[in-house]
């Protein structure tokens, strides 16, 4: 009996292996260029690069199925120069491995490169086979050398099934501290995290041709006291004095790690490496995109997570480009979730 979803999970981790490759290309080359997006979030040369190369894989594999991606190809149409550059790096990125490289296939032209970026512009994850994607979470984190990410999901009507979360410059013991050193000189620093629904969760370490032997993860990561509660301190998005509020409450260590990527912080969860994240919106009338969360929150469930929104809701990401049906989350340990999200709706609701 084949295993279900075995293929297009295998085919995901490829594609975020090579965009990984590709946007530590960028990041070690002298030449970056950053552009602002219309909420002033930095988009680089990786952001562009990585999502034309995931797309067109997946678009080779599985031609029928829609795609939802963060990025567009508007400004690269603007500008001739950034495109070529883009194209540049597209077309020379490559796995080592012939038989990886002939599955993922190839563009031909910048015309096809940017083809492919726009091809993700699905807007309704309801119904359906669509996937998911972030070409780079973390892009002010991935500015500074620091871990960051590159995620594809897979939604069947709605529910996550596969969830692939690429993480350059991470070391499993310490998602959150130094890049790795030491490593070898053939293959990147970094891990590849993964997980089909029902199925568990394995990590790998990145490589620049076949997909590296897997470890499983352990489900129901181990809870430190005190609690650790990782968060991105240089979000304006969330109300950080009222997660302040809630780790007083707790008696918990925050911020325990701070990161630059949503996705990080569940791979943090996945690893053992804190015990929950929290993210009260300070607006009310915020909800956050979707490709910040689909993946790594399927990794995260798989050992054991629970996420809700602040009111205990489940996640729904059936609702299109943004979580119209949910304000905030909270991620826990299973053992753990209850009792921090009492704290979270009480907090929240203060004035």
């Amino acid at each position: 009996m084949s295993v279900p979803f075995a293929l297009e999970r295998f085919i995901a981790e490829l594609t975020v292996q090579r965009a990984a490759i590709l946007s530590q290309t960028v990041l070690t080359s002298l030449t970056n260029q950053t552009i602002r997006k219309a909420d002033k979030s930095p988009v680089t040369l990786a952001d562009f690069g990585s999502q034309a190369l995931i797309i067109s894989a997946i678009h080779r594999n599985f031609p029928n199925d829609k795609i939802m991606g963060e990025e567009n190809a508007a400004a690269l149409r603007a500008d001739p120069g950034l495109r070529d550059r883009v194209w540049e790096l597209v077309s020379k990125t490559r796995l080592d491995d012939k038989q990886s490289e002939e599955l993922l296939g190839t563009m031909g032209s910048a015309v096809e490169t940017l083809d492919a970026i726009d091809l993700g512009s699905a807007t309704d994850g309801r119904e359906g086979r669509v996937w998911i994607l972030d070409p780079v979470d973390g892009t002010k984190g991935f500015l500074k050398g620091l871990p960051y990410a590159v995620s594809l999901a897979l939604l069947v009507d709605g529910e996550q099934k596969v969830g692939v979360v690429g993480c350059p410059n991470l070391s499993p013991s310490n998602p959150f501290g130094d890049v790795p050193a030491n490593t070898p000189e053939k293959q990147p620093a970094g891990a590849l995290i993964s997980a089909t629904r029902g199925q568990g969760s394995t990590i790998r370490t990145l490589s620049y041709g076949a997909l590296s032997p897997p470890l499983p993860l352990p489900r129901n990561p181990p809870n430190a006291i005190p609690m650790r509660i990782v968060d991105i301190l240089e979000s304006t998005s969330s109300n950080i004095p009222k997660h302040a509020a809630v780790a007083s409450h707790l008696s918990a260590s925050w911020p325990d790690s701070s990161s630059y990527a949503i996705q990080l912080e569940y791979i943090a969860l996945a690893l053992g490496a804190a015990d929950a994240f929290i993210r009260i919106p300070a607006d009310k009338d915020k909800r956050d995109c979707i490709w910040d969360h689909a993946g790594g929150a399927l990794i995260a469930e798989e050992v054991g997570v629970k996420i809700t929104d602040v009111w205990g809701a489940k996640i729904d990401f059936g609702r299109g480009r943004k979580l119209w049906g949910n304000w905030g989350f909270v991620a826990a340990a299973e053992g753990l979730h209850g009792k921090i999200l009492e704290v979270v709706g009480k907090v929240a609701r203060e004035e």
